[in-house]
C-alpha cells in the first residue's frame, strides 16, 4: 500500500526466461519509473512542490516522505547500475546487446547525476569533442604540410639531378635529401643543401650552403668522390649501365691504371676498346 497518494514507488520487475541484457535494462527502467516521484531526470525533486493549501505540517510531511522517496529511486537506480556494468564486463554479450546496456546506463547515470552534475558532464563532454575536432584538423594540417615539403624538395633535388646529368637522378636525390632542408624566402618555401667541401685557401673541411644546382656543379667538380654519379664520367665502351668504378679520367686524360689492374676485365676491354685511355694508340693507328 502507498502511504502518501502524491509519491510514486519504484517497483522491479522480471520475466521468467529473460536474458541479462532485458533483466538489467529491465530493473532500469523499473527505477527510472520512481522518476515521478523523485523530481525526473537527475533526481533532484526541487521542481515538485506540495499543493498550496497544505498546512505547514502536511508540507513538511510531504518533502519527508518525498526525500524519502527520492533516496529509495536513487538506491534503485544504484542498483540497476551496478547490474549493468557486471554486465558489461563480461564477454558473452552481443554486440547489439552490449549497445543496448551502454545506452540503457548512459541513461541511468544521468538520472543519477544532480542537475549540477548533469551540466559538467555535458559541458566536458562538449569540451572533449572539440578538443578531438581541433586535434583531428592539426594533425591533418601537419600531415598535409609534411607531404607537400617532402614533394617542394624532392622535386628541386630532382630537377638539379637531371640538368646535371646524373647517372642514376634517383640515387643522387637519396644521396642529397639529408643534406637538404627549406628555408623561407619572400613568402616562399626554397630548397637549400648544406654540403660539405673543402676550403681551397686552409685545405680544411668546411661546411657550404649552396642551391641544389649548385650543389650538384660541385660535385661534378668533384670526380674522385661523386665521378660515378655522372654520365660524363663513365669510359665509353664499358657499359653505360655501370660506374665508372675508379676508371674516370685523371688530370692527363687516363684512367687509374692502378684500379683498373686490379679488374683483368675492365682491363682488356678498355684495352681493346679504348687504348688511347691507356695512353696507346688503337689498332687502325688512330
Amino acid at each position: 500500500m502507498i502511504d502518501n497518494p502524491y509519491l510514486s514507488r519504484a517497483q522491479f520487475v522480471c520475466y521468467e526466461g529473460d536474458d541479462a541484457a532485458t533483466a538489467a535494462a529491465a530493473a532500469a527502467a523499473a527505477a527510472s519509473g520512481g522518476a515521478g516521484g523523485a523530481g525526473g531526470a537527475g533526481g533532484s525533486g526541487d521542481d515538485i512542490k506540495p499543493p498550496a493549501d497544505f498546512t505547514p505540517a502536511q508540507q513538511q510531511k510531504f518533502n519527508e516522505a518525498l526525500a524519502a522517496d527520492r533516496r529509495k529511486h536513487q538506491a534503485a537506480l544504484q542498483v540497476a547500475e551496478k547490474q549493468i556494468q557486471d554486465l558489461l564486463a563480461g564477454k558473452s554479450l552481443s554486440e547489439q546487446e552490449r549497445a543496448k546496456a551502454e545506452e540503457t546506463l548512459a541513461t541511468v547515470q544521468m538520472q543519477l547525476r544532480t542537475k549540477e552534475q548533469q551540466a559538467a558532464f555535458e559541458r566536458q563532454k562538449l569540451e572533449e569533442a572539440h578538443g578531438k575536432t581541433i586535434k583531428d584538423l592539426n594533425d591533418k594540417a601537419t600531415h598535409w604540410e609534411s607531404r607537400y615539403k617532402d614533394s617542394t624538395r624532392d622535386r628541386a633535388l630532382l630537377d638539379a639531378a637531371v640538368s646535371g646529368d646524373a647517372f642514376q637522378p634517383a640515387q643522387l636525390v637519396t644521396l642529397l635529401k639529408p643534406m637538404a632542408k627549406l628555408v623561407e624566402e619572400n613568402g616562399e618555401l626554397k630548397t637549400m643543401i648544406e654540403f660539405p667541401d673543402t676550403d681551397p685557401a686552409t685545405n680544411e673541411p668546411v661546411m657550404t650552403l649552396r642551391t641544389p644546382d649548385e650543389a650538384v656543379k660541385r660535385m661534378r667538380e668533384l670526380p674522385e668522390t661523386y665521378g660515378n654519379l655522372f654520365k660524363s664520367n663513365v669510359v665509353s665502351g664499358i657499359g653505360s649501365n655501370s660506374a665508372t668504378g675508379g676508371l674516370t679520367p685523371g688530370k692527363d686524360g687516363k684512367v687509374d691504371l692502378e684500379k683498373l689492374a686490379r679488374d683483368p676485365v675492365q682491363f682488356r676491354k678498355v684495352l681493346k676498346e679504348n687504348p688511347q685511355l691507356l695512353g696507346l694508340r688503337s689498332p687502325m693507328g688512330r
